[in-house]
């Protein structure tokens, strides 16, 4: 009798190795990834900013610049995402990216485009603290 219990237990352990599980209910994701997803659904400003590749630290320092020249030239809201997508693009840079021109460089299409003198009009001291540079630190 002892033989039997102990072959029926490996025989068992065997089995259950070799059985199929049952598929497992999908995990939900996690509360920030839908937040996050969420946002960029309502967002295209978050929507741009994560094409880019760009951390999400600083993006509303960024958002901002935008908005204030955008107020400065009084662009409407279709001219202000362009205006974005330009910036992002020609001043900010895509992440693992080497831009052909300086961002200060006034040959940069984003101030050519816009019609903006980098040395008069745009707050480089605002455009560091958005990347979290030091104030010292220099432009372009």
């Amino acid at each position: 009798m002892a033989r039997g219990g102990f072959f029926r237990r490996i025989v068992s352990a065997v089995r259950d190795f070799f059985a199929e599980e049952e598929p497992s209910r999908a995990t939900p994701a996690p509360r920030v990834d839908r937040d996050r997803q969420r946002a960029r659904e309502r967002d295209p400003y978050l929507r741009d900013w994560d094409a880019h590749n760009l951390h999400r630290t600083g993006f509303m320092q960024h958002k901002d610049i935008v908005e204030d020249m955008a107020a400065t030239y009084n662009l409407d809201r279709d001219e202000e995402l362009e205006m974005w997508n330009d910036y992002l693009t020609h001043i900010v840079g895509k992440r693992g990216v080497r831009a052909p021109y300086r961002r200060n460089d006034i040959r940069n299409p984003f101030w050519q485009k816009w019609g903006i003198d980098p040395e008069a009009d745009f707050d480089w001291s605002a455009w560091r603290e958005a990347f979290g540079d030091s104030p010292k630190a220099g432009k372009g």
